[in-house]
């Protein structure tokens, strides 16, 4: 565990877990990659809005994007609303079992079709 700059050392949100993913876990992870990335691409499965885990798409990325987006608006005289959210620890609140769920489904749609 790492404490986090300027948090309370008596907190255990103030700590940051560190796992170290065996090399196997690492090449695995690679492989699995590797066979799933070119049929999420050609079934257009992910958004192109989609940042996270993509190579060539950032933060900086969605930020030009969303500002020339309002900038558009603005100068057509539009109302842009626009909602900013954050969620902490996101994949910690996943609802697990309907996630590997529809990871199943999906594997078995895409396989089916092979």
């Amino acid at each position: 565990m790492i404490q986090k700059p300027g948090k309370p050392a008596t907190e255990a949100a103030s700590y940051r877990p560190i796992s170290l993913l065996a090399v196997l876990s690492k090449l695995l992870e690679k492989l699995v990659l590797k066979r799933f990335k070119p049929i999420l691409d050609e079934k257009q499965t992910i958004s192109t809005h989609q940042s996270g885990f993509r190579n060539e798409h950032s933060t900086i990325h969605q930020v030009h994007r969303i500002t020339t987006v309002i900038e558009n608006t603005l100068e057509e005289k539009k109302v842009c609303p626009t909602i900013f959210l954050e969620v902490a620890q996101a994949f910690d609140k996943v609802w697990h079992e309907g996630l590997f769920h529809k990871i199943e489904q999906f594997l078995q749609q895409n396989t089916a079709n092979c």
